[in-house]
């Protein structure tokens, strides 16, 4: 007789202890457990059922964007800075607004890398606030992954087009004049 095959999504562990092997299954990863017995590929008709009962219960809520960026603004890991706390949260409302409707699965997609750009070309006039809003959605779905609404994101390292030399103003002649270096430790004179 051919072996079963699982439905899709189907979660099975196997736990061995005392000569004995048994396989417990999940609903989904991280989802309910409906059956459990010694058998790898169950062919028995309750172990479906078991499984059609267990896909028709209540599924997980899912995170929508803007619940998450108020957890974020409440949470330990919002910067202590004042200036920085009102900049994050600018910024933050701005990007929840625009994925209102939004899950936060869909940055896990590849394509969410582009919508991103497309949410932060409205500083696009703004060098240095188009690259601060592209920092901030980043820390935002780096906080995201650890908290665990999502396992991945594609937004690192999005482009900068911001770009200054300050070396002419650092180091300007008059600077220079004062700083003279002193003597150096160890040496002979």
């Amino acid at each position: 007789m051919r072996p079963c095959r699982l439905p899709d999504y189907v979660h099975r562990v196997c736990r061995k202890g005392r000569g004995t092997t048994r396989f417990h299954f999940y609903a989904w990863r991280g989802g309910p457990s409906f059956w459990a017995g010694p058998h790898k590929e169950p062919t028995d008709p309750a172990f479906y059922a078991a499984y059609a009962a267990a896909i028709a219960g209540p599924k997980p809520r899912a995170t929508l964007v803007p619940a998450m960026v108020d957890a974020f603004l409440d949470s330990a890991s919002m910067p202590p800075a004042p200036r920085t706390k009102l900049d994050y949260q600018k910024y933050l409302l701005h990007f929840a607004g625009a994925f209102k409707d939004d899950e936060m699965v869909i940055f896990e997609d590849p394509g969410s890398r582009q919508e991103v750009n497309t949410w932060r070309n409205a500083w696009k006039n703004l060098p240095r606030q188009f690259d601060y809003a592209a920092t901030v959605a980043t820390v935002f779905q780096n906080w995201a992954v650890d908290e665990g609404p999502i396992a991945q994101h594609h937004c690192h390292k999005l482009r900068k087009v911001y770009k200054v030399n300050r070396a002419d103003i650092l180091w300007t002649p008059p600077i220079a004049i004062c700083w003279t270096p002193g003597p150096r430790i160890g040496s002979a004179g």
